[in-house]
């Protein structure tokens, strides 16, 4: 069976971690990306090969280097953070985009109900793999843009997917929903100076009394998503496994990233409470990271 086949399985189906499966990734990436054969090659360990002596990539060599083993790409996603000077591309092909599903589906924690969002997936959605992953469930679970001042209009149960900044416009307002609808909050409320995750939600909480609130977390561009209810710590799923051990940067290792890099280190401090959840501390770098939509 084909490599490409064996990922799909995994990414279907696994339960657990498969280091014998990432070791096999590992190799095809050093073999058809030149770069990340010479990066691993720096640290002399292509010999013996294993999860506990290879290095994660730092993310931020994506902005200075076209990686990818993609020989024709259709496309590419421009990275969703905030800094603006430099943008990762993530470069994808049909094959890629499918790993890309699989994952985006089995891990997305709200099956089986409406979904909205106040961001711009149509016309967006072939350079922002955010926009993307949100076309992709409104494919499957139907739904579709709403302007934030109609966010009082979602259905019961739906879902509404959308920027801290969206909500903030909407809590200026000074409306209340009463309506009982999860919300899921894509990130950005870092920028709004004076809040954290929980400060935000106890003041989104009085404009939304009855709303189920979750996070979503993650390198879209990257499709490592991880999500959070406001009870709970990130979620870990069997397609990006987060190997980070107590507290430090965020490692994870991604089996969707068939074709670019599945093994990341992001500068994002983490702390790992168990062995299916973390805990978001802050980000390590001056430049703050968030949704590209919040600030539009």
């Amino acid at each position: 069976m084909r490599l490409f086949e064996r990922v799909s399985n995994y990414i279907k189906n696994s339960s657990v971690f498969d280091k014998n499966l990432a070791i096999d990734i590992i190799k095809f990436q050093i073999e058809h990306i030149p770069f990340y054969a010479e990066y691993i090659g720096t640290f002399k360990r292509r010999n013996t090969l294993s999860i506990e002596n290879i290095p994660p990539f730092p993310v931020g060599l994506f902005k200075q280097h076209k990686i990818t083993a993609i020989k024709n790409p259709s496309g590419f996603f421009i990275s969703s953070g905030t800094t603006y000077r430099e943008k990762s591309k993530i470069y994808y092909n049909k094959e890629s985009l499918y790993l890309y599903k699989l994952s985006a589906l089995r891990n997305f924690p709200l099956k089986n109900t409406e979904i909205y969002t106040t961001i711009p997936t149509n016309t967006k959605r072939h350079i922002s793999s955010l926009c993307w992953m949100l076309h992709l469930l409104i494919e499957n679970y139907r739904g579709g843009e709403i302007n934030i001042d109609d966010i009082s209009k979602i259905k019961q149960d739906a879902v509404l997917f959308t920027t801290a900044m969206h909500l903030l416009l909407f809590m200026q307002s000074g409306r209340q929903v009463m309506t009982p609808f999860y919300i899921i909050e894509t990130g950005g409320y870092k920028k709004l100076k004076g809040y954290n995750r929980m400060h935000f939600y106890k003041k989104l909480r009085y404009h939304f009394p009855h709303a189920r609130l979750y996070s979503e977390y993650g390198m879209t561009e990257m499709f490592s998503q991880f999500y959070a209810n406001e009870n709970t710590s990130y979620r870990i799923h069997p397609a990006a496994q987060v190997l980070t051990k107590g507290t430090g940067y965020l490692r994870v290792f991604d089996f969707a990233n068939l074709f670019h890099i599945s093994y990341i280190e992001v500068p994002d401090i983490i702390e790992r409470n168990d062995i299916e959840s973390f805990e978001f501390k802050k980000r390590d770098i001056n430049d703050e990271k968030g949704c590209s939509y919040t600030f539009e």
